[in-house]
């Protein structure tokens, strides 16, 4: 019986540790095209557009204490952006890893239950956004795609880390 427990929770790990790496490429993609189609998209949405404007308009003055800011928090995006992608990444290559029966510690486990923080937060940001009306009439469906998607990488993130600790348990447990 627990043979069997193992090589399912095994099997179960490294099929989300998969999905988990899959999400990291999806992030990677999805920012970009956010980062490269949103000043082209001014024009369909007034959010961006106004946002882009405002950018563009602060850059182009003379005030340099702006265009440090500016770029100040823009560097600030890009650095959780790539935390966000590394934590994923690192954590659904050690996922798969401890599926296919490498020993790995415990670093990634703990990562897993901090990102789970990290997404939940994220889940409840996007859901706030699409209830209270963030988004324009046209851009309403990108809101929820990307609370559907938040949901996901919660879930799998939820499901690696607690898959991790019930492995642990019964290789443990099986001496």
């Amino acid at each position: 019986m627990d043979e069997r427990e193992l090589r399912k929770n095994q099997s179960k790990l490294r099929v989300l540790g998969t999905g988990m790496i899959a999400l990291s490429f999806w992030t990677i993609v999805k920012s970009g095209l956010i980062l490269w189609l949103a000043p082209a998209r001014g024009e369909v949405s007034d959010q961006n557009g106004e946002l882009y404007a405002d950018l563009f308009a602060e850059l182009s003055s003379d005030a340099p204490d702006t265009v440090i800011a500016i770029a100040i928090v823009v560097l600030m995006i890009l650095f959780f952006m790539v935390l966000t992608i590394g934590m994923q990444l690192w954590i659904g290559f050690s996922a798969r890893a401890e599926g296919l029966g490498k020993r790995k510690g415990r670093a990634y486990v703990i990562g897993a239950f901090l990102l789970m923080v990290f997404q939940a937060v994220s889940v409840a940001l996007a859901a706030a956004g699409v209830v209270l009306g963030t988004y324009t009439d046209e851009t309403i469906q990108e809101g929820v795609v990307s609370v559907l998607f938040e949901i996901t990488c919660l879930i799998i993130v939820t499901e690696i880390a607690f898959t991790a600790v019930r492995l642990r348990r019964l290789k443990r447990k099986r001496g």
